[in-house]
């Protein structure tokens, strides 16, 4: 794709983003996905601790809590946009926050996310087409800068948690 293309795909994703891109949560719609996934996502971790305790969580959850939960989630790609928009290299603090804000979100509203877990998630982005499709109708290339902040994060946050200095 030409520079000029990528160029213009890029000014009309930012001008989108305050838009129709970060708002309009369809509860019906985040239902009939749920189905169409359950099989899938109970096959591959219907046996882990972290598909218990998020199905245990989100039995309670109303649909205002889902609406509370997917602004959250909204708020924080739309930063995670700004700074991928603004060229901010991945493993800037300001990028790193947004990424820790993230992880921090997932053990407090689904399951506790180690950060093997959380790789694995960053990994799918770029490596399951739904996800990649998903992060890419924001920014193109997002799916691939958000999996290296993910993977930085990772990386970092493991040697702290080992008594090392992060990097």
């Amino acid at each position: 794709m030409g520079m000029a293309v990528m160029e213009k795909l890029q000014t009309e994703t930012t001008k989108m983003e305050d838009k129709a891109m970060f708002s309009g949560f369809d509860y019906d719609k985040m239902l009939e996905e749920q189905k169409q996934y359950q099989a899938e996502v109970k096959e591959r971790w219907g046996n882990s601790d972290a598909y218990k305790i998020s199905k245990e969580r989100t039995k309670k959850y109303t649909k205002e809590d889902w609406e509370r939960i997917n602004k959250i989630q909204m708020n924080n790609l739309k930063e995670l946009c700004r700074l991928y928009n603004a060229n901010v290299p991945h493993d800037d603090a300001g990028v790193q926050a947004v990424v820790e804000k993230s992880h921090k979100f997932i053990q407090d509203t689904f399951y506790p996310c180690t950060l093997e877990m959380f790789s694995a998630l960053g990994n799918m982005y770029v490596t399951d087409g739904r996800f990649t499709v998903y992060y890419e109708k924001f920014a193109p290339g997002l799916a691939a800068y958000y999996n290296e902040a993910i993977q930085h994060f990772c990386k970092g946050s493991s040697l702290v948690d080992n008594g090392c200095q992060k990097d």
